[in-house]
């Protein structure tokens, strides 16, 4: 089944314009195949930071209510291992 499809209009600099036919141009696609893919890996993207930010929001909860505690060094490497997950 075809997916459903909704236009949308974009107004970008002159810059950015001609920086995306440019780039379109190099790989032999329509401008409308390079804002799809970086419409794409901009919503992957987002949608990992939120669930990354989400785990660390319930993870931060729960060590409240157990009343752990950690440094802020070990807070850290924990961050980056979940980033470094998520991508």
């Amino acid at each position: 089944m075809p997916q459903k499809i909704q236009m949308t209009t974009l107004r970008l600099p002159v810059e950015m314009k001609q920086g995306l036919e440019q780039i379109a141009q190099f790989y032999d696609r329509k401008p409308h195949w390079l804002i799809l893919k970086a419409v794409e890996n901009l919503i992957a993207h987002e949608t990992a930071q939120i669930k990354l930010l989400q785990q660390l929001d319930e993870e931060a909860e729960e060590a409240r209510k157990n009343g752990q505690m950690v440094s802020a060094t070990e807070a850290c490497d924990k961050i980056d291992k979940l980033i470094a997950d998520a991508s």
